[in-house]
């Protein structure tokens, strides 16, 4: 062999030995790990709710590479595609605020117990957010419907660990099984995040009918854009096996057996990153009362059998004093509603829940807003008769910042 091909055979060697080095530090971030197939692991048993499990896990990653957020987004399905923490960011952006870190925690049927929770039971004094937007509506505070997604979680395996003291915690991990440190910021400035382990969709889901129920899937892709894609090969072995963050970055162009524009899939990834379900239908009311039967108020488990005081009520007590105590500004927006939606039973209780609220934000200290009338008839911001869609999501989120009264953190 000569020095010549010797001298080559030293620098493959060199260049190998570093491969994502570059990649880590150009987003701010220090994988500290001796080894090149790293990935986050979430060593917990299930509470008995996919989209929590699934929250949870998005929530810890942004910790590990933000920190705690600014602003925490609660609520159930109807925040979790209902409020856009992009959006958001960039809305108080734009009126000069900094670049503010916000999160969604939204879990489907999530009520005020699972809020509660959330807050006081699962997350750690250290990950809590500087403001909480609770954005949901009056289902989520009725004491009077059955509490599917509270009992579940409280029956879970996830759940018993954690009253024995045990709390989730998410790991850095290898193919070796070896558990090493978390990713650590550096700096301050915004960075690029990790993308999430997307699931390939099928088929487009229905949308849920109006009896919401935990655990109906709704979509995060955008299938209109991915029909206009040109459509290619994708190798989705990263999503069965742990991966290094570059090649990760290269495999998340194929979602869906579309190949995304690069601005488009970084703002897909910013959204998933930051716990936010992107849902693209909009609702045409014509052609969703063909696929899904209407429910009339008085027949609505949602609304029907109605009652403002109980567990649901000292639910919101708690988290209100939580708040308050922990000097956290707790702001709750009861979010819009469709025309069809509000027939006269709705409208009654949805009146009697608004007056109930605006008493116990006095009491309480918290600041209560009512968007439900806001877009009546402006179907093109929602996916159905009571949830928003990601058009809905963003002008929510302008209507936030339009409030001078809501101290947003500096």
């Amino acid at each position: 062999m000569n020095l010549l091909a010797l001298y080559f055979i030293l620098i493959l060697l060199f260049i190998a030995a570093i491969p994502t080095r570059g990649w880590e530090r150009e987003r701010g971030l220090t994988l500290k790990t001796s080894t090149k197939n790293a990935s986050f692991v979430l060593s917990y048993p299930s509470f008995n709710s996919e989209i929590l499990d699934r929250q949870l896990e998005k929530y810890l990653r942004y910790i590990a590479t933000f920190g705690p957020p600014d602003i925490l987004i609660v609520g159930s399905s109807r925040a979790i595609q209902g409020v856009d923490p992009i959006a958001l960011q960039q809305a108080l952006v734009a009126i000069g605020y900094p670049r503010l870190k916000i999160f969604n925690f939204g879990i489907n049927g999530g009520t005020a117990r699972v809020v509660e929770l959330q807050l006081r039971q699962l997350l750690t004094p250290e990950q809590l957010p500087r403001m909480i937007i609770w954005a949901d509506g009056l289902r989520a505070f009725n004491s009077g419907r059955l509490d599917r997604t509270y009992r579940a979680i409280i029956a879970s395996p996830g759940y018993q660990r954690l009253i024995a003291g045990i709390r989730p915690q998410l790991n850095y991990s290898t193919t070796t099984n070896e558990i090493i440190t978390p990713l650590e910021r550096i700096q301050p400035r915004p960075i690029q995040p990790l993308p999430q382990k997307l699931p390939l969709p099928s088929n487009h889901p229905g949308i849920d009918q109006i009896n919401f129920l935990p655990g109906v899937p709704t979509t995060s892709v955008n299938y209109k854009m991915l029909k206009s894609e040109k459509r290619i090969k994708c190798n989705t072995d990263w999503l069965r096996k742990p991966i290094t963050a570059i090649r990760l970055w290269r495999e998340i162009a194929c979602i869906s057996q579309a190949q995304l524009p690069p601005a488009i899939m970084a703002k897909m990834s910013d959204r998933e990153f930051s716990g936010f379900i992107v849902v693209d239908t909009r609702y045409n009311p014509t052609t969703y009362y063909q696929k899904f039967r209407r429910v009339a108020g008085e027949y609505d488990g949602d609304y029907t059998p109605f009652r403002l005081q109980g567990e649901q009520t000292n639910a919101l007590h708690s988290v209100a004093t939580f708040a308050r105590n922990k000097k956290i500004p707790l702001v709750i927006v009861n979010l819009p509603l469709t025309k069809d939606y509000l027939d006269g039973t709705r409208s009654e209780r949805e009146r009697i829940f608004q007056e109930f609220m605006q008493q116990n934000a006095r009491v309480y200290g918290f600041i209560f807003r009512d968007f439900s009338r806001k877009w009546l008839t402006e179907y093109n911001y929602f996916a159905d008769p009571s949830h928003l869609n990601r058009f809905g999501a963003e002008a929510v989120a302008q209507q936030l910042v339009q409030d001078k009264t809501i101290p947003w953190p500096i």
